[in-house]
C-alpha cells in the first residue's frame, strides 16, 4: 500500500475557496465508502470464518456477491459476522451470476445498516440447498460511523 493512501480515522473536505467575491464555504463532513471482499468457496459449511474482519464503528451499507457456481442444486450463501453466519446476507442463490443486498428485502441479514460495536470477523457460506463446486466473490461497502465533530 501506499504511504500516502494509507490512513486511520476519518476523511473530511475543508470546503470550497469562495475566492474574493464570497466568504469560503463551511467544512463539508463526509464519510468515505470502504469496500471489502472475500471469497467463498461452494463448499464452505455456514458461518466458516474467512479471515477478513470489519473493524468496530462499521456500519455495512450493502453486500454484492459475484457468483461463479456450476452446480448443485438451488445452492443458497450467507454471509455473516463472526458466528452469527447470516448476519447481513441470508439465503440469496448462488447460481445467480451477480447479487446485490442492500438493508432491505428478504435476503437482508438484520444488521445491515447496523453499526458494530466491536471489531467481527466476517464468515460466509452455504445457507441451504444442495452447494456445488465454485467460489463466490463477496464484496462488503460499509462507512465509519462519524458523529461530525471536527479532529475527533
Amino acid at each position: 500500500m501506499g504511504t500516502r493512501s494509507t490512513f486511520k480515522g476519518y476523511l473530511r473536505s475543508q470546503g470550497v475557496d469562495g475566492g474574493s467575491k464570497r466568504p469560503p464555504a463551511a467544512a463539508s463532513i463526509g464519510v468515505m465508502p470502504i469496500v471489502v471482499h472475500v471469497t467463498v468457496d461452494a463448499a464452505d459449511s455456514a458461518a466458516t470464518l474467512t479471515g477478513e474482519a470489519l473493524p468496530k464503528g462499521a456500519i455495512v451499507l450493502g453486500v454484492a456477491v459475484v457468483s461463479t457456481h456450476v452446480t448443485g442444486s438451488s445452492p443458497l450463501l450467507d454471509v455473516g459476522l463472526g458466528a452469527d453466519g447470516d448476519a447481513l446476507v441470508d439465503g440469496i442463490d448462488a447460481n445467480v451470476d451477480v447479487t446485490t443486498v442492500i438493508g432491505d428485502g428478504a435476503t437482508a441479514g438484520a444488521d445491515l445498516g447496523v453499526e458494530l460495536t466491536e471489531t467481527t470477523e466476517i464468515s460466509a457460506g452455504t445457507g441451504g440447498g444442495t452447494p456445488g463446486t465454485g467460489t463466490s466473490e463477496v464484496y462488503i461497502t460499509y462507512v465509519m460511523a462519524d458523529d461530525g465533530k471536527f479532529a475527533d
